[in-house]
């Protein structure tokens, strides 16, 4: 063996990773408790109590929604607690401490929503944003048709936007890549045109311009039997679900089961 080139030595190290878990000593977690028994304790805590903790810098979730029988807030685990206390206080705007296993929660209780249909008040931001989407698609839709244009580039350049192309999109794709959940791309890829401008279009999330560049039609045969076994199992799991609900409304059942756990 003929060693015919040699590069310059170079000082090397080996390193070792130590992950050391971080955990607050018995004085520390005891201070944090004190502060916010403090915190809990300030006669206007419940009129102020965004104001009072953001001056505390705490980190705070506004208009958090639960049920009743909901196993946790989120996904933090042990949070169950604080559900059961929230469902069985009577008390409007109500505060108390809850001690967690790795963090500590002060909650409030804002407002209980009885059973039944939902309020109106609950879900006007949510009707106001959807209607607003649809009246603003509505006025950009009008206004691109106006203007007659012949091809992607010049919609794009309307639209203030670059021209993107998808592929492997057909009739039953869930969740088009970069886009998402636009059902009406869905029927454009299976039954537009080649090469001929679709569009304007109101999707779920924007105004779409498309042209079907090519279509590969699949060599897989529609089997009906296989398709109705298929819709049985999705719905086999639904039925179960929802047959408790049903039976429940109908022998007029209250579930109480929050008082318990």
């Amino acid at each position: 063996m003929q060693v015919e080139e040699r590069t310059s030595p170079v000082q090397k190290y080996k390193l070792a990773v130590v992950n050391m878990p971080v955990v607050p000593s018995e004085k520390t977690s005891n201070n944090v408790d004190n502060e916010l028994n403090q915190f809990v304790s300030i006669p206007d805590v419940s009129k102020n109590f965004s104001q009072l903790a953001a001056e505390k810098s705490y980190s705070i979730v506004p208009n958090f929604s639960v049920s009743a029988n909901d196993f946790s807030l989120g996904q933090i685990p042990g949070s169950r607690q604080v559900i059961t206390w929230a469902a069985n206080e009577k008390e409007k705007g109500a505060v108390k401490k809850f001690d967690l296993t790795n963090m500590r929660i002060i909650a409030r209780v804002d407002e209980v929503i009885p059973a039944g249909t939902t309020p109106l008040s609950e879900v006007a931001s949510t009707i106001r944003t959807r209607l607003t989407n649809e009246k603003k698609a509505e006025k950009i839709i009008a206004d691109l048709s106006s203007k007659k244009l012949g091809s992607i580039e010049a919609y794009a350049q309307a639209m203030n936007a670059t021209p993107d192309t998808v592929k492997f999109v057909n009739f039953n794709t869930q969740n088009i890549t970069g886009i998402g959940y636009e059902p009406a791309l869905n029927a454009v890829s299976a039954f537009a045109p080649l090469n001929t401008i679709t569009g304007p279009l109101k999707g779920n999330m924007g105004v779409f311009v498309t042209s079907v560049a090519n279509r590969t039609q699949g060599s897989e045969t529609y089997d009906a039997k296989e398709q109705k076994r298929i819709l049985q199992g999705n719905n086999a799991y639904r039925y179960q679900m929802q047959s408790a609900d049903v039976l429940k409304k109908k022998l007029g059942v209250e579930d109480n089961r929050f008082r318990f756990f």
